[in-house]
This record gives C-alpha cells, sequence and structure tokens, in this order.
C-alpha cells in the first residue's frame, strides 16, 4: 500500500478551548487551526507503511489571532475512497497533548498499517 500526501488527506483535530483573542494582523483564516507541514528525513512525496514522516504544526496564529487554544491534537491519514475500495479506515499516526503555553507541535513517526 503506498500513500501519496498529494492523494491523500492529512486531517488535523483536536480539541480546542478559548482563550483572549489578539487583534489579527497577518494571518489569514485558512491558519485558524494551524500551520501544517509534512515532509520525510529522504525527501520522498509518497509514503509507503514503514517510512518516516516528519510533522509540524504551527500554532502561532491559531492561538494568537483566533484565540484556538489545541488541548490535544490527533493525526490521521485519510484514504480517498477513489483511491482504494472505499473501506479503507483512517490511519492513525498519533495524538498529542500540546503543553501549556506552546505554540509549536513537532515530531517524527513511523507510517504504520495495521
Amino acid at each position: 500500500m503506498k500513500f501519496a500526501i498529494s492523494t491523500t488527506l492529512l486531517y488535523l483535530s483536536g480539541l480546542v478551548a478559548s482563550a483572549s483573542v489578539y487583534p489579527r494582523q497577518s494571518c489569514p483564516e485558512a491558519t485558524r487551526f494551524g500551520i501544517l507541514t509534512v515532509s520525510s528525513p529522504s525527501g520522498a512525496t509518497s509514503y509507503n507503511p514503514g517510512d518516516d514522516i516528519s510533522i509540524k504544526v504551527d500554532l502561532t496564529c491559531a492561538v494568537n489571532d483566533f484565540g484556538i487554544v489545541p488541548a490535544y491534537l490527533d493525526y490521521t491519514i485519510v484514504v480517498p475512497a477513489s483511491e482504494n475500495n472505499g473501506h479503507e479506515p483512517p490511519i492513525v499516526l498519533a495524538r498529542r497533548t500540546v503543553p501549556a503555553g506552546s505554540l509549536l507541535d513537532e515530531f517524527t513517526t513511523k507510517v504504520s498499517v495495521i
């Protein structure tokens, strides 16, 4: 099974709490849940089970400009129905708790299919 970042959807979801909202300056609305960056240490653009991937989420705009403070973040890959038999469950990469006051979540994990 091969996963191409361009044809899969990497979902980032989290439980959020309210915080004081600073005036928006340079953050577009699309950044309200963070800015997600996915890369491979090898520079690959598609991923196979067992491959390492690095994930980084910058929460600066989400917290400072939109007042969205995540308690935790779920990282999953959802394979579109058009790319498989229509019955593939999401692949859970990680569930991470965001430390209080942190504006960055960054880690490396392996793509695994059970």
